[in-house]
């Protein structure tokens, strides 16, 4: 099953913009575009466990006063999760 953009930023408060940006930095694989969708892009139940990871780690950082996000420890915790790309 694949989850839309529109209905993801919604359900996890987050901006589209956010999730392009993390795709830009490679961290969710591949996303595809979904002609059936308007050509939204779509993500698997993997990627969505990335962007839910993601997420968590950059709000645990901004919770310990942490303001510009640690690229570093999201890429090592994705890495921890799910291995290698």
């Amino acid at each position: 099953m694949r989850i839309t953009i529109s209905r993801l930023v919604k359900e996890l408060n987050l901006e589209a913009h956010q999730l392009r940006e993390w795709e830009k930095r490679d961290w969710l694989g591949e996303v595809v575009k979904d002609p059936r969708q308007n050509q939204q892009r779509v993500y698997t139940e993997e990627q969505v466990e990335r962007i839910q990871l993601i997420a968590q780690t950059i709000q645990a950082q901004r919770a310990k006063g942490i303001k510009r996000t640690d690229f570093e420890e999201v890429e090592t915790n994705l890495l921890e999760r799910f291995g290698e790309k």
